[in-house]
């Protein structure tokens, strides 16, 4: 039962918001690896991307068993091994214990994971529901995952710097917007039949390919290259750009070679690919001091 509720809590996307706010705590901290730095810093982390994040997650699940039975029929909820009940009285716990414990470490964080949270809960109910549409998908997860997980760190860590964060965020926001498409390749099917307005569904699969290029390439990669030449960040920085290219590679491998298989197996890689581009930005950041 216990084992239910972890996989229902997705603990592999877990990484996906952990690791580049891991890096962007040790660029905002000045890469303090002192044991009260990396408390300092580890704790939002659990916090938004442990508890929040597998909250999330399993809320989403016990309104999304539609789509689930024909794109996920292994789940927890729609095979029947954890009711909808239990599981969304578990995920409002952990969104409380979440809250109280951001409540404990300061206004700022507090702040942050209630809006973590709020944006967790109208992507899956009913009455908003942002999951359906194209548009507020993109825009719910990449403010989720593109800003707010990597953003905090420099808010709560460093204040003083949060604008160099914020310029990190647009670019991450901007990459993660674009790769919430990726899984709708894969839940095409599901998707048509409850009449998920995703991308892929309403424009095509070619459409959406361009877009995600586009998106996800090309626009963090001028503001990356734009920000060295403005002296914002260091040179090094662009170092970054290698897992832009490295996305861009994928985008269109999957474009030449299309099938919902390689669609999936490009998903899968971009969740290496997301926490590279803040590893070598974090890289860059170290070079660059």
């Amino acid at each position: 039962m216990i084992a239910d509720y972890i996989r229902s809590m997705r603990p592999e996307t877990w990484p996906l918001g952990a690791l580049p706010a891991l890096f962007s705590g040790l660029m905002a901290s000045g890469f303090d690896v002192s044991i009260a730095g990396l408390a300092l810093l580890v704790q939002p982390v659990l916090i938004l991307c442990v508890l929040v994040l597998g909250a999330t997650n399993m809320f989403n699940e016990v309104y999304d068993v539609e789509q689930d039975r024909v794109n996920k029929p292994h789940r927890p909820i729609v095979s029947g091994r954890l009711s909808p009940r239990s599981a969304k009285a578990a995920s409002l716990v952990l969104f409380v214990v979440a809250v109280l414990w951001a409540l404990s470490l300061g206004f700022m964080l507090f702040t942050v994971s209630v809006t973590l949270v709020c944006l967790g809960v109208a992507y899956s109910v009913p009455e908003m529901r942002l999951k359906d549409n194209a548009a507020t998908a993109m825009l719910t997860l990449g403010m989720g995952y593109g800003v707010i997980m990597p953003l905090a760190p420099w808010l709560i860590i460093s204040g003083a710097h949060a604008a160099t964060g914020s310029l990190i965020a647009l670019m991450s926001f901007l990459w993660f917007a674009g790769t919430t498409n990726f899984k709708d390749f894969k839940d095409l099917p599901g998707d048509v039949k409850s009449d998920v307005r995703t991308l892929v569904a309403m424009r095509g699969e070619m459409f959406t390919m361009k877009l995600m290029a586009a998106v996800m390439v090309v626009a963090p990669a001028c503001l990356l290259v734009a920000y060295v030449a403005a002296g914002l960040l260091p040179a090094s920085a662009l170092l970054a750009l290698a897992a832009l290219l490295l996305t861009l590679w994928v985008i269109a491998d999957l474009y030449r070679n299309y099938s919902p298989k390689r669609a999936f197996r490009g998903y899968k890689i971009t969740y290496l690919l997301y926490p590279l581009f803040f590893l070598l930005l974090a890289v860059g950041f170290l070079g660059g001091r």
